[in-house]
């Protein structure tokens, strides 16, 4: 199966997080995977607060208050996968209402 392969480019792509293992031991995240030349590194910084104010916004298509940005990206650090699951769970839960200065969490 592995025959040939030079005549058959392959791409690869791998998602990983950072454990912090890496720092420690002196190496840059990837270079592992071999000739630092053939890897391209994609470091995604978490979303700031002003990016989890926009995200909120394209999620539910409503301007979200100041009180839910600051209470989701407390709670997810930013990380957009966390924000969309947090997300889900208070919208499905009920758990938003509209308020004058925008969607808000009961309570």
């Amino acid at each position: 199966m592995i025959r040939n392969t030079e005549d058959y480019p392959i791409a690869l792509i791998l998602l990983s997080r950072p454990t912090g293992e890496e720092e420690e031991a002196g190496e840059e995240p990837g270079l592992w995977l071999g000739d630092p030349g053939d890897v391209r590194v994609v470091d995604l910084a978490p979303l700031d607060e002003f990016g989890t104010r926009e995200m909120l916004y394209h999620l539910f298509d409503e301007q979200p208050s100041s009180g839910l940005t600051r209470f989701v990206h407390s709670r997810t650090n930013g990380n957009p996968f966390f924000i969309e699951q947090l997300c889900s769970f208070l919208s499905e839960g009920g758990l938003l209402v509209t308020e004058s200065d925008g969607l808000s969490v009961k309570g």
